[in-house]
């Protein structure tokens, strides 16, 4: 990810990327709000990632990954 590479604050980047994978791997139906289609998004500052799952494969698949500030 080239904006974690820029980023002026790693450790909150950090935490979220963590957040994030854990998320995904206890709950992916769950996660975020639903979008159009099969996607789903899922904020915690200061990433935003669309994501689609296929429950019969237990496959969650990150579409894009987005800064917010």
């Amino acid at each position: 990810m080239r904006f974690w590479l820029g980023a002026r604050d790693r450790i909150s980047m950090d935490e979220a990327i963590v957040a994030i994978e854990q998320e995904l791997a206890t709950n992916p139906i769950s996660a975020g709000e639903s979008r159009a289609g099969n996607h789903r998004l899922l904020v915690i500052e200061p990433l935003a990632v669309v994501f689609s799952v296929r429950p019969d494969d237990r496959l969650v698949k990150v579409v894009r990954v987005t800064k917010r500030r």
